[in-house]
């Protein structure tokens, strides 16, 4: 071999190699960035969430309400040991004399205090509340969120939880956003006949899409190279691929009634996601589209726990 194709060929092993760790330190970033949890939201107040000067509006006159409403409520801490050893807290409040619970589960960088709101509604409702803080936020312990991976099995000890202390119990899952997805992942791998009916809003079908489309602006090439390593990295820390976080496979084996709802122009998880579940859902389902709302607020449009309301009634006694 010629010294001048030698050298060649050196210089493209040089490239490759080059090519590879950049790759690597890409994919590390993203994954701390996206994965390992940010313990900095907590220091925010729930207002700095809100998308616009209308929701925030909206969220100052109804809180003082709600707080009150929460420290009157009859409590109950409660806390259970994940199937990886973590320690998962929650707050039960059996606020009437039946059997009708429903869980709230949060989304990505919040805690359950994030739906508060929900709660002091669906209290309304005849429902007894259990809000969660899913692994690695709020009280519970962790690190890493795993996207709805691993806290769909965690959503599901918390049934059987509540079963556990009511085995008359009949269990509504109400999540949004990621939260949605976890509840979406737990009635793909349960036949629990203590949940009656589930809620979704604003969840994603798939991780892998969620992730390339949330990142798109900023890395075109993400569904392509960056997301093989990415996938890896994922794979070697957290023991999982990111293409077994798919809601709308487990969506096909689901029989319990769920309501999807998704705004129309949500900028984080596509509105065709939300249809796509839709028509992936096997069992009985209704769905309740959003003309004018953000990315997991539609509870602070008027309509929005009325329009609800025919569908939780069949499942309250």
């Amino acid at each position: 071999m010629k010294k001048s194709t030698k050298s060649l060929l050196s210089v493209i092993g040089l490239g490759a190699l080059g090519a590879h760790a950049s790759m690597s330190v890409m994919a590390k970033e993203i994954f701390n960035k996206t994965f390992r949890v940010d313990q900095s939201y907590m220091e925010k107040d729930l207002v700095s969430f809100l998308p616009n000067d209308e929701l925030q509006e909206k969220y100052l006159k109804q809180i003082d309400e709600q707080i009150a409403w929460f420290k009157a409520s009859s409590k109950e801490h409660l806390t259970i040991k994940s199937f990886d050893g973590f320690n998962l807290d929650g707050v039960l409040l059996k606020i009437h004399d039946n059997h009708n619970y429903l869980i709230l589960v949060h989304g990505y960088n919040t805690d359950r205090y994030i739906l508060l709101k929900q709660a002091f509604e669906f209290a309304k409702r005849g429902l007894n509340i259990l809000l969660i803080d899913q692994r690695a936020y709020g009280e519970s312990e962790g690190t890493y969120t795993t996207f709805g991976f691993k806290e769909h099995i965690d959503l599901l000890q918390w049934v059987d939880k509540l079963v556990e202390l009511d085995n008359e119990a009949k269990i509504g899952l109400y999540g949004v956003s990621m939260g949605a997805s976890t509840v979406m992942m737990a009635l793909g791998a349960t036949k629990n006949e203590h949940i009656t009916f589930a809620i979704e809003d604003a969840g994603y079908s798939e991780l892998k899409d969620e992730l390339a489309f949330m990142m798109q602006d900023k890395l075109a090439s993400l569904t392509n190279v960056a997301m093989s390593y990415l996938e890896r990295y994922v794979r070697k820390t957290l023991g999982f691929d990111i293409c077994e976080v798919s809601p709308i496979k487990a969506l096909e084996n689901n029989n319990i009634p769920i309501c999807f709802i998704h705004a129309k122009n949500d900028a984080l998880v596509p509105y065709e996601m939300a249809k796509a579940l839709y028509h992936a859902n096997r069992g009985k389902k209704v769905f309740y589209p959003i003309e004018d709302g953000s990315h997991a607020y539609a509870c602070y449009l008027d309509d929005y726990f009325d329009n609800l309301d025919s569908f939780i009634k069949q499942f309250v006694d």
